[in-house]
């Protein structure tokens, strides 16, 4: 009936307004100690893994906790809104670890990430998802697979994520994942 409609609106966060639009990296807090406030030299850590999803990094950062270890910073993004990320250079980062999800969305996620930012002090890396990971099936439900950090800790292990996460092996340079998408994209057209 007409008067069970619902309105829906949206609430201005003065946060974002106040900040230019920027809305933060989850998980920065948690990391603060190993990241230099002041000037690269002041960091502990040069690297962040910036992953597609909350729940991508809150997992490691859960797990992280639970052991006593820090292996790596988890940074997540929100995913096709991800932010620029310029403004890690102020907490003494240098290389950035993109761990997109092993879909399509991984690779806009990735588009993103690398158009957004501008500064030329940051170095990318972008994680290829190794087979273990995209091969894996679930006997019970053979149609699940892992596509994503939270799935990749889940099913098959934090220990095994934070070896396979920390092999710079396991990553193509930012010229790299642009050669190999520009090779798929002339594949595919050359198809149609």
């Amino acid at each position: 009936s007409p008067n069970d409609l619902k309105e829906m609106f949206f609430v201005d966060d003065a946060y974002e307004a106040e900040m230019g639009g920027f809305r933060g990296f989850f998980g920065l807090n948690y990391y603060r100690t190993y990241l230099g406030p002041k000037s690269p030299d002041d960091s502990y850590t040069r690297t962040v893994h910036v992953h597609e999803g909350e729940f991508d990094n809150l997992s490691a950062i859960a797990q992280q906790i639970r052991r006593g270890t820090d292996d790596f910073v988890a940074l997540g993004l929100g995913g096709g809104s991800a932010q620029p990320l310029d403004r890690l250079v102020n907490y003494g980062v240098s290389r950035v670890r993109i761990v997109p999800d092993d879909d399509a969305g991984g690779i806009d996620f990735t588009k993103n990430c690398l158009e957004r930012t501008r500064t030329k002090l940051i170095s990318f890396q972008v994680f290829a998802w190794p087979d273990q990971y995209k091969t894996w099936t679930d006997p019970a439900n053979p149609s699940r697979r892992v596509k994503d950090a939270d799935e990749a800790i889940k099913t098959l292990g934090y220990p095994k994520w934070a070896r396979v996460v920390n092999d710079p092996d396991a990553y193509a340079s930012m010229h790299e994942w642009c050669f190999d998408r520009v090779v798929q994209d002339v594949r595919r057209s050359a198809v149609n």
